[in-house]
C-alpha cells in the first residue's frame, strides 16, 4: 500500500482503463514494474516504460502524468513510423 491508499493492483487497473483500447502488460522484477503498451491499431508497435516504482504514484496527479507520458510516447512512436513510411515511399 502506498500513501494514497491504493494498492498496486488498483493502480494497474486505473492505468489500464485510462489507456483503453490499447493493451497494457505489467511485469514486476525486484519491486519495480515495467509497463508495455501496445496500440490497438498497430499491434507490432509497443512503448515500454521500465523501472516504474509504484510508491511514487501516490497522488492522482502522478498517475495522470504517467498516463499522459504514455499517450505522448504512443503518439510520437506513431508519428515516427508514419515519417519513415512516408520517406520510404518518396524514394
Amino acid at each position: 500500500m502506498n500513501n494514497y491508499g491504493l494498492s498496486n493492483l488498483e493502480i494497474k487497473y486505473i492505468i489500464e482503463r485510462a489507456l483503453l483500447p490499447d493493451r497494457c502488460v505489467f511485469s514486476e522484477h525486484d519491486g519495480l514494474h515495467t509497463l508495455r503498451v501496445t496500440p490497438h491499431n498497430h499491434p507490432l508497435q509497443s512503448v515500454i516504460l521500465p523501472d516504474l516504482d509504484f510508491k511514487y504514484l501516490s497522488t492522482s496527479r502522478a498517475i495522470a502524468e504517467l498516463i499522459g507520458d504514455v499517450r505522448y510516447r504512443l503518439a510520437d512512436a506513431s508519428t515516427q513510423k508514419n515519417k519513415f513510411a512516408f520517406n520510404k515511399r518518396v524514394k
